[in-house]
């Protein structure tokens, strides 16, 4: 979270700032951005930018919430719609999300993080326990608004189709299907990065039939 000292700021250049980052973490994968270029792009001192935020990952996750913010919207929103359905909801956001990061005008920094993530859990050379406390402050920082939508999901969510009974089994449910998710858009990443042109209608065929197998399976009755 931006310290203080940055919400003092008049919004003007506190989009200034905030495009600057963009636009550094949009040109390059985010391990290798440089906080010389950010002050470079905003016009200010470098001084003034440790002033405003704590390091680079303090920006990074506050950009991240801005563009989690109408997606989790949406997801809720279709939720709702489709009275607590959650393999409809799933494959409705989809729809939605895949066009979101491959298509849309933060498609190529949406691209990044995703690829940041990957390195963040991949790479030999990160300190792991490091990237563990500064994951558990951002989380804390958040825990509080996003709890009131994951209570929301617990209460609205149909049972009536699922063999789950208890939070704990859909906690695990929507982890896998999230993932699942993650792991579509990522296989599309590496298409782009092999200089396919990403077939999108391919793409949500593809995450249907995994939703298809989740939900009954890949095997025959007997």
């Amino acid at each position: 979270m931006p310290r203080p000292t940055f919400f003092r700021l008049e919004e003007e250049k506190q989009q200034k700032i905030i495009e600057a980052c963009e636009k550094e973490f949009s040109s390059v994968p985010i391990h290798q951005s440089s906080i010389a270029n950010i002050v470079k792009y905003a016009d200010i001192p470098r001084g003034s930018f440790y002033q405003y935020f704590e390091d680079k990952d303090d920006v990074f996750y506050y950009i991240c919430d801005m563009l989690v913010k109408e997606p989790e919207t949406t997801f809720m929103e279709l939720f709702q719609e489709n009275k607590g359905n959650l393999f409809l909801t799933m494959q409705e956001f989809f729809d939605y999300f895949i066009h979101l990061v491959l298509k849309s005008q933060h498609a190529k920094l949406l691209k990044n993080i995703f690829m940041y993530m990957d390195y963040k859990r991949s790479s030999e050379i990160f300190d792991g326990l490091d990237a563990e406390r500064r994951a558990a402050q951002h989380l804390k920082g958040r825990k509080k608004q996003r709890y009131h939508q994951y209570e929301q999901l617990i209460n609205t969510i149909d049972y009536s189709s699922l063999t789950i009974s208890n939070v704990k089994e859909l906690k695990v449910l929507l982890r896998l299907l999230f993932n699942t998710m993650h792991a579509s858009i990522n296989e599309a990443y590496r298409s782009e990065q092999m200089g396919k042109e990403v077939d999108i209608e391919r793409v949500k065929t593809e995450f249907n039939m995994k939703l298809n197998w989740i939900a009954y399976g890949v095997m025959k009755d007997n």
